[in-house]
């Protein structure tokens, strides 16, 4: 249980970082990459609203709601691996080993939490700060 949710921690992490890089190598072309999501989602069957947008909101809007699922993904992750730790932990029967093993998933999903919360805080006070400094100004 614990290798298959390190897997999915250690790929999580790695998504994020492909879409950071992938972000960072077609900075000069953002408007091709615009008009490539855009036909990507009009293929895939949603519909595109153009509400005065540049292609570089646009952009970040989408990165934005990638970051949003993600999050709320770990969020059940999280919920899962507290209520498997609870179970664990009532289902022992004062086997210590078990109760060990329910007391270290309790605690390494709290540290995950925590740790996620702190790159998603980090990374908006990162975003404002850009922001403010005008570096997306048009």
């Amino acid at each position: 249980m614990i290798k298959n949710i390190k897997k999915i921690f250690y790929s999580a992490i790695t998504s994020l970082g492909t879409l950071g890089a992938g972000e960072v190598l077609a900075a000069d072309q953002q408007v091709n990459v615009a008009g490539r999501l855009n036909n990507f989602a009009r293929n895939m069957g949603f519909i595109i609203v153009d509400n005065g947008q540049t292609p570089q909101q646009r952009i970040a809007s989408l990165v934005g709601v990638i970051i949003n699922i993600i999050l709320g993904f770990l969020g059940i992750i999280f919920m899962l691996l507290m209520i498997y730790a609870g179970m664990l932990w009532m289902t022992a029967r004062g086997d210590e080993t078990q109760i060990t093993k329910a007391k270290n998933i309790f605690k390494s999903s709290v540290t995950g939490l925590i740790i996620v919360l702190l790159a998603y805080a980090a990374v908006f006070a990162l975003g404002s700060m850009i922001k403010g400094a005008g570096v997306f100004a048009q």
